[in-house]
């Protein structure tokens, strides 16, 4: 039976990031294939066959990021650009993606408080996620609530620790719900 594919996207995934780190570690210590998009290709071509056979073989997707500058890093963007192609991700004929649930799960610097209409960002974390939601909307995913770690640069062990027992929570819920709504693609 396939599993959930957990897409990792950070420039500096064993550089600067405790926190996305930590997000794989707990993903492969739940059985998830982790594909980091930034060791695969740091030159920014991305094989888009293999790329589509990945997300074709799997029950559901996970697109693990940090939020810059109110987006995702250029490589996942540029992913999005060469991978969600027509007859594959889009179009009457399409079957690589329809119906498998989509999990976005975003690291971000500032505390939750900004993400408000009357805060700093101005819109929430689903606001400014919008792009890349309707983007696998169109490709007919079915949408699971974004998760979120707010306040990365400021969190301790402790929060950190906490953080990853929500997260391995999450990604046990999206396995056992992607395994229950799993039907077979003609």
């Amino acid at each position: 039976m396939s599993k959930p594919l957990v897409v990792v996207a950070h420039p500096s995934l064993n550089g600067e990031s405790r926190i996305n780190l930590a997000m794989a570690e707990v993903a492969r210590q739940a059985g998830l294939p982790v594909h980091d998009l930034y060791a695969c290709y740091p030159d920014f071509r991305i094989d888009c066959a293999a790329e589509q056979a990945r997300m074709a073989e799997a029950s559901a997707l996970v697109l693990q990021f940090p939020l810059y500058w109110y987006a995702a890093p250029a490589l996942l963007k540029e992913w999005l650009d060469v991978v969600l192609t027509y007859g594959f991700a889009y179009g009457r004929e399409a079957r690589g993606l329809r119906g498998k649930p989509l999990l976005l799960a975003v690291s971000v610097g500032s505390p939750e408080a900004d993400f408000r209409a009357e805060g700093r960002a101005g819109a929430s974390l689903d606001e400014l996620l919008l792009p890349i939601s309707h983007t696998f909307r169109y490709c007919d995913m079915q949408l699971e609530p974004s998760y979120a770690i707010f306040g990365v640069d400021r969190i301790d062990e402790v929060g950190l620790a906490a953080a990853m027992v929500d997260y391995r929570r999450r990604l046990g819920a999206l396995t056992a719900s992607a395994l229950a709504e799993a039907q077979p693609v003609c």
